[in-house]
């Protein structure tokens, strides 16, 4: 099928959106060595990443302004079309995310690394070891609906799995990543997992490769359905991912063991939150388990003290 390009809007936001908007703190995601597909300029500039940046695979190519780009968004001909990103991002920027409207049928887009181009290079992930991790935020107005996400490391070896709703994966892709996403065109549902966890559902990167890097397939589940696409990047994580030190004006420490959090000084009930703000968890005692939590980022509060923890 034929592929075009489309060009993404970056539209204002009207002011009351920010009373709504759940944004995620990037504290928690600080490393190095990062591999960016998506990510807006103003939160680089913010989180200070740029001379951290080893890899940028961000769009290049517009066939009227930048012909000679190397990379690529290509969406299935009359299947998706691009919408303004009103609203905040998954940082809590104005705009800066894409955001797609299916329009019939099976529906595909790609980022692509585009072989012809004068300026093309491999994608390479071979430096990457099994501890690094993958971040990505999603967003859908659309209940009910699930996309799937295909996320090569070489040719013909891509990760495949979901997100959306309900927890059903759409034909092919396995695991839902998300399944507790919440499907109300505000909030953002995170993804962020070690890269071994990738290799699980078909990631490979020993090898670099052109072309297509991530896709995401919308099965045939009628018109209507709408996502929205932020902050997706690898990146090596400090190595002390797990044990989060108190913030500066509170004395709660947390540390996470094989799925066991502890809480030190904490002078309250022991609530967990998942980034999107829903309370996951509450304990009354300082050591609890989290076995029934996903992998992931969490949020720990006890009465005005919080701090976050990463359960693996």
């Amino acid at each position: 099928m034929k592929k075009v390009f489309t060009l993404m809007c970056v539209a204002a936001m009207a002011a009351w959106m920010s009373n709504f908007a759940q944004a995620q703190d990037f504290s928690s995601l600080e490393g190095s060595d990062y591999h960016v597909i998506w990510l807006d300029s103003d939160t680089e500039v913010e989180f200070e990443i740029t001379d951290k940046i080893v890899q940028d695979l961000r769009v290049t190519w517009d066939a009227t302004n930048n012909p000679d780009g190397a990379i690529a968004l290509y969406i299935w001909e009359n299947q998706w079309a691009g919408v303004e990103a009103n609203g905040l991002g998954a940082f809590g920027q104005v705009g800066g995310f894409l955001n797609f409207n299916k329009l019939l049928g099976w529906a595909g887009l790609g980022l692509c690394m585009r072989d012809n181009a004068p300026t093309s290079f491999d994608v390479d992930y071979t430096s990457m070891t099994d501890d690094y991790r993958f971040h990505m935020a999603t967003r859908s107005a659309s209940s009910g609906k699930s996309f799937g996400i295909e996320l090569t490391g070489q040719t013909s070896a891509a990760a495949k799995f979901a997100v959306g709703s309900p927890t059903v994966d759409p034909a092919g892709y396995s695991p839902n990543l998300t399944p507790n996403f919440v499907a109300d065109g505000i909030t953002w549902n995170i993804i962020d997992i070690p890269v071994s966890q990738l290799k699980e559902y078909g990631f490979q990167n020993r090898g670099t490769f052109r072309g297509n890097f991530l896709n995401i397939i919308s099965p045939d589940q009628g018109t209507g359905s709408n996502i929205a696409i932020d902050a997706i990047f690898f990146y090596k994580p400090k190595s002390n991912v797990g044990v989060v030190s108190p913030q500066k004006d509170t004395q709660l420490q947390v540390q996470v063991t094989d799925r066991i959090v502890q809480v030190t000084n904490a002078t309250a009930p022991i609530e967990v939150y998942s980034l999107t703000g829903v309370k996951v968890k509450t304990s009354n005692e300082p050591v609890f388990g989290v076995e029934e939590l996903n992998k992931g980022v969490y949020v720990i509060k006890s009465g005005a003290a919080v701090a976050k923890v990463i359960v693996k």
